[in-house]
């Protein structure tokens, strides 16, 4: 997941990132093949009974946060507002993720797509 994410990143700004995430993710939902984001939804699982593992993902979900950074930076954000921004982007992308799990509603990567988008 996280190369996949890395991949789509590379080249990007953070708008055409976004888009071509969320393109994919909606794209594999309607296929049957994305219900939401395994690192979130194990991460949540895990936390109180497996705090080690639990770790283990929340270590996974910050790599995620550097990788939006990174795009952030390379989009003119700067370097100071670089990571807070990044961390605020994460919470929406993974609040989104969890409520489209519960919802199913394909619609939400679109509401995705335009607020996380345009953070900045």
């Amino acid at each position: 997941m996280i190369t996949w994410i890395e991949k789509t990143a590379e080249g990007h700004n953070w708008k055409d990132f976004i888009s071509l995430l969320v393109e994919d993710m909606k794209k594999m939902a309607l296929e049957g093949r994305h219900h939401g984001c395994p690192l979130g939804v194990l991460g949540i699982e895990m936390a109180f009974t497996e705090p080690d593992l639990a770790k283990k993902y929340a270590e996974s979900m910050e790599k995620i946060m550097i990788i939006f950074s990174e795009v952030l930076k390379r989009s003119n954000v700067p370097i100071e507002q670089a990571q807070d921004v990044s961390r605020r982007a994460f919470i929406l992308y993974q609040g989104y993720l969890q409520y489209y799990r519960m919802t199913k509603n394909i619609a939400l990567f679109d509401k995705l797509q335009n607020d996380v988008g345009n953070i900045v």
